[in-house]
């Protein structure tokens, strides 16, 4: 029996169950192991003020019994975990990964808004590149259950300070629950090892190996053609309106990050990835210049250095740069206006408003926005809205556009 079994077997019997979402699509197959017998039931049980979900063995009858994730004895078939969940009144079922079933589970924690569907950053990068493999709602509506084929390079959680994600892969020996209410369009679990492999060097690398894999995967500078020397581009960013802020920095001033040294490191290379247009040898050198600049910038990390991978984190993390748009000016001082209704002006217009908070995600087909704090999918035809105010503002001689140049 496949996940697509969900709908089949339980829809009357489990319509209230909290597991089960009535309004969500069911997926027609794919989440299969090679013996469709590493099924389990769960409930959820209060452990020192700690809510948790351990498995219980289907073949319980009378009094439950719990299941083990490594022995395969206490595993049933769907059929029968199905029919425990229901009969029992448990929560629902989940599936233990095992030896040669060839599958990889991800769970994706407090990713997902329940009210708004909308996903955080990082798991909207992680959807995408995961793109065409079946993806879940977790019981608690606000996570992802990621189901695919392949080897990861490690099970566990994520490296980082919030352990918002885990690998699940034998021998890891764990399941993961199952609820059959379908994120996104595809149905079937399919082959994700590229995908995997980018996982592991983007959340799951130690420091000893994370550097090096992000360097050989790192997006090349944004070419902003600024044609400034470091001395005019620090001016320019001591000119902004955080140049303060910069300058403190630059001088070796940690006091507006409580005398922490590395987040104040971060600070002046996140200004400079924006600054450079995500240059990281520019980025390397200028921070050399600055008076933050310590011996441990070249200290060994595995096979890396602290300042190559603070580089690196700077880089990963910056949505914007800096453009160098300037106006172009006629011979009396005043802007020219090109715009009269080419497509490319109006792409290059639209860009220049809302560039830094739109994106396209070709695997799904769909436009998402930055609210500011996260990326939501556009839902709401925002994009339209937005693409039809421009050639509106355009001809409206109320609206004095500046026209804006590259500097050379």
């Amino acid at each position: 029996m496949t996940i697509g079994g969900l709908n089949r077997r339980l829809e009357e019997k489990a319509a209230g169950s909290r597991w089960f979402a009535p309004r969500a699509e069911r997926p027609s197959g794919g989440l299969k192991p090679p013996t469709d017998n590493q099924w389990v039931c769960w409930r959820y049980e209060d452990r020192n003020g700690k809510s948790t979900k351990p498995p219980i063995d289907a073949k319980s009858n009378g009094k439950l019994a719990y299941a083990k994730s490594n022995d395969p004895e206490t595993w049933s078939d769907f059929d029968t975990a199905c029919a425990t969940a229901a009969r029992l009144k448990l929560e629902g079922v989940g599936l233990n990964v095992w030896e040669d079933d060839g599958l990889c589970g991800l769970d994706l924690d407090h990713v997902l808004d329940p009210e708004t569907c909308e996903l955080k950053p990082d798991a909207v990068e992680v959807v995408a590149r995961f793109a065409g493999t079946y993806i879940e709602v977790s019981p608690s509506g606000e996570g992802l259950r990621i189901w695919c084929k392949g080897k990861p390079q490690r099970s566990g959680k994520c490296v980082g300070t919030v352990k918002w994600l885990e690998v699940y892969s034998y021998p890891s020996n764990r399941y993961l629950t199952v609820t059959g209410n379908r994120y996104g369009t595809a149905t079937a679990v399919t082959e994700q090892q590229e995908a995997l492999d980018w996982l592991h060097s983007r959340f799951m690398a130690t420091s000893t190996n994370a550097s090096t894999e992000r360097e050989s995967n790192a997006p090349a500078p944004v070419e902003v053609c600024l044609g400034l020397d470091d001395a005019d581009l620090l001016n320019k960013a001591s000119r902004a309106k955080n140049g303060s802020a910069f300058d403190a920095l630059w001088a070796g001033n940690t006091s507006r990050h409580n005398g922490d040294h590395s987040a104040a490191d971060m600070a002046l290379l996140n200004a400079l990835a924006f600054w450079t247009g995500k240059d990281a040898v520019r980025m390397d050198r200028l921070f050399r210049q600055s008076g933050l600049m310590r011996p441990k910038w070249d200290e060994s990390h595995g096979t890396s250095t602290y300042g190559a991978m603070t580089v690196d984190k700077a880089i990963a993390d910056c949505r914007e740069v800096y453009t160098g748009l300037q106006p172009i000016l006629t011979a009396s001082g005043e802007p020219i206006d090109p715009y009269r209704g080419t497509d490319d002006a109006n792409a290059d217009l639209f860009l220049r408003q809302h560039g830094a908070d739109v994106r396209y995600c070709p695997p799904w087909d769909k436009w998402i926005l930055w609210t500011g704090t996260h990326w939501r999918i556009d839902d709401r035809l925002d994009i339209d809205r937005m693409t039809a105010d421009i050639p509106r503002q355009l001809y409206n001689p109320s609206c004095h556009l500046p026209c804006f140049r590259r500097q050379n």
